[in-house]
């Protein structure tokens, strides 16, 4: 299954009111949550600020590391980020602000490449650091409901449980 096609399949379980994308990057995952949500709000967060020029119409930008994001707690129903973990400083740091800023019952959906990714346009070993601190620490954050591990990449769902 392509990685689009699965990332639409786990939005699509349930209807979202207020929705984080962490890493607006070039704007391929916004794509799909505007088309998955259109009645949502939909905010994306990029340290960045040029990455506000590739933010889809209704969708707000707001410059901010996933390591620091200035939300209040609880305000969002899904948290998503995709191939954006590798470039974080502190994996640990961002886990605890998505669950932060999650509501009870909200998911945290995750996605990056895998190290031996075709499409890893990063050092294997920046990749490898990052996918093992997700993978060995995020139920620590939120209860992991659906994980797997494709050739070129890793996806992660959780929901923060209160």
């Amino acid at each position: 299954m392509d990685w689009r096609d699965l990332l639409t399949d786990l939005y699509m379980r349930r209807a979202e009111r207020n929705v984080l994308e962490v890493g607006t990057g070039f704007g391929a995952n916004l794509s799909i949550l505007a088309e998955v949500f259109p009645d949502s709000t939909i905010v994306t967060v990029d340290p960045e600020l040029s990455a506000a020029d590739r933010v889809p119409e209704g969708v707000h930008f707001v410059q901010a590391t996933a390591e620091n994001l200035p939300f209040r707690e609880n305000s969002f129903d899904l948290v998503s980020t995709v191939t954006t973990m590798h470039h974080l400083t502190d994996v640990q740091r961002a886990l605890e602000e998505f669950r932060r800023v999650l509501r009870c019952t909200g998911r945290l959906v995750i996605m990056d490449w895998t190290p031996d990714s075709k499409y890893n346009p990063h050092g294997r070993e920046t990749v490898a650091r990052s996918m093992e601190e997700v993978l060995s620490s995020v139920d620590h954050y939120v209860q992991v409901i659906h994980m797997e591990e494709e050739e070129d990449y890793y996806v992660v769902c959780g929901a923060k449980l209160c």
